[in-house]
């Protein structure tokens, strides 16, 4: 999501403003605000206007993903009508895939590898530190939305193993400890 800083800071006041008075309506208000204020945030309409065929799946689903940051099965089904292919393939696409994501994902998404070389060096012990130190499952999002953990086949540092990515960046030579600073700078640069 891409908010303008006038937008963001309003958006706040008007979300506390509809909590207090009235909690049920939420929701609908928040998208109604939006809506008055110019879609700040592009609808999916928006992002599908330059996609009308099958050869550009690959790109729209990109854009999908990079405007909402996961591809959520409204939008599949959205696109598939879309572009006229039919959303068993599109899902296809999207699952075999790795970079595609399915479901949300934090602010930091960790990425454990699992592949042969972290595999011979503990990488499962670490998967279960990070689980625990996470409070939650490979596969599954923080309350507060910061992390996410998903365990991957490989990342491709093999000579730093065992390794994690965090985003973009590359952490190797992994133990408890160096995970623990780590994810403790994160949360604390929020």
């Amino acid at each position: 999501m891409k908010w303008c800083e006038d937008c963001a800071n309003d958006y706040k006041y008007v979300l506390i403003y509809e909590i207090l008075l009235n909690k049920e309506k939420f929701i609908y208000s928040t998208l109604e605000f939006l809506l008055k204020r110019g879609l700040c945030m592009r609808t999916i309409s928006e992002v599908l206007e330059k996609y009308s065929d099958k050869e550009e799946l690959i790109p729209a689903l990109q854009e999908i993903q990079k405007e909402f940051g996961y591809l959520s099965e409204e939008n599949l089904v959205l696109l598939s009508k879309k572009i006229d292919v039919p959303l068993s393939h599109i899902s296809g696409v999207a699952t075999f895939y790795n970079w595609f994501k399915l479901k949300p994902i934090g602010k930091y998404h960790v990425c454990i590898c699992r592949g042969t070389a972290c595999h011979v060096n503990n990488s499962e012990v670490l998967l279960h530190f990070l689980e625990n130190k996470l409070r939650i499952n490979a596969g599954e999002l923080t309350t507060d939305k910061l992390f996410s953990l998903e365990c991957v086949n490989c990342i491709g540092a093999c000579a730093k193993a065992p390794a994690m990515m965090i985003n973009d960046e590359v952490y190797g030579e992994l133990t408890e400890n160096k995970i623990d600073k780590i994810i403790d700078d994160l949360k604390n640069k929020k």
